[in-house]
């Protein structure tokens, strides 16, 4: 099973969740040997920040993820100036513009 939600994924009527504010991405990739990369541009894998946002009960409601699934992920937090955007992955390979993390 592979997902991917980012934060302009449109707003889920009946909950009213807004995702766009969320500034972060999950990328559910399921079993296997997964390999993620991301094309980060401008933006710089930061081992130093924090998390951009942390997954709540709405957004694991939202993207359909079960308990087990969600202790797979593994925060990846982005910067460029004074913004930060964190990817969520269950990848077990992951890079950023080609270059291993």
């Amino acid at each position: 099973m592979q997902m991917l939600f980012f934060q302009s994924d449109g707003m889920k009527i009946g909950t009213n969740i807004h995702p766009e504010d969320w500034n972060g991405f999950v990328a559910y990739l399921g079993t296997g040997n997964d390999a993620l990369n991301v094309e980060a541009g401008i933006w710089q894998y930061d081992t130093a920040a924090s998390v951009a946002v942390a997954i709540s009960n709405e957004m694991i409601e939202f993207i359909g993820l079960n308990f087990a699934q969600v202790t797979e992920l593994r925060p990846y937090v982005f910067t460029y100036t004074n913004s930060k955007m964190t990817i969520w992955t269950d990848a077990e390979t992951v890079q950023s513009n080609g270059q291993a993390l």
